[in-house]
C-alpha cells in the first residue's frame, strides 16, 4: 500500500498555514480588524456598546413619554372629535425627536456602537410596544363598541408604532 507523499505533505503545509506565524494576527481580531485595546481598565468595545445602548434607551423612553401622554388624554375617554387633534398633536411632537435619535445613529460608524443600539433595542423594543397594548387596549374597546370612533381606534392600533421605528429604522 502506497501512501501518497504529496498528500502528507498538502495537509501538513495546510496545518502549519493555519497555525499563523509571524504574520498572525494579534489576539481578538483576524487580519483586517485590529484588536481593540484597554483604556482605564474598561475595553473600549465596551464603552462603544454602551454609547449605542445609551441612544436606543433614549429612543425607548421618549416613545414610553409618549404612548403615557396619549394614555393621559384618552383617561377620561373623551368623545373622538376632542380627542384626535390632541393625539395627532402628542404625535407630531415626537415625531422630530424620534427622527433626532435617528440621525445620531445614523452617525455610528463603529460596529460595537451599532450592535449596542440594536441590540438593546432587539431586547427592550418589544416590551414598550406591548405597554401600548396593556395601557391603550381598553381604551380601543371603548371607541370600538361603546362609543364609535372608528378614526380613535385607527390612530391607536396603527399611529402609534411607526413612531419608535423611526428611531430604530429612520
Amino acid at each position: 500500500m502506497r501512501f501518497p507523499i504529496p498528500v502528507l505533505l498538502s495537509v501538513t503545509l495546510l496545518f502549519v498555514a493555519g497555525c499563523g506565524g509571524e504574520n498572525a494576527p494579534p489576539s481578538g481580531g483576524d487580519a483586517g480588524t485590529p484588536a481593540r485595546s484597554v483604556q482605564g481598565g474598561t475595553p473600549v468595545g465596551t464603552e462603544l456598546k454602551t454609547q449605542g445602548e445609551a441612544l436606543a434607551k433614549e429612543a425607548l423612553a421618549e416613545f414610553d413619554r409618549a404612548v403615557d401622554e396619549i394614555a393621559a388624554v384618552l383617561k377620561d375617554k373623551p368623545a373622538p372629535a376632542d380627542a384626535l387633534p390632541k393625539l395627532l398633536a402628542i404625535l407630531e411632537s415626537y415625531r422630530p425627536k424620534m427622527e433626532g435619535i435617528a440621525a445620531k445613529r445614523k452617525t455610528f460608524t463603529d460596529p460595537e456602537v451599532k450592535g449596542g443600539f440594536y441590540g438593546h433595542m432587539g431586547s427592550y423594543r418589544g416590551k414598550s410596544v406591548a405597554r401600548i397594548d396593556n395601557l391603550l387596549g381598553a381604551m380601543v374597546a371603548h371607541y370600538r363598541y361603546t362609543a364609535p370612533g372608528p378614526e380613535i381606534v385607527e390612530f391607536l392600533t396603527t399611529k402609534i408604532v411607526p413612531l419608535i421605528e423611526i428611531a430604530h429604522n429612520g
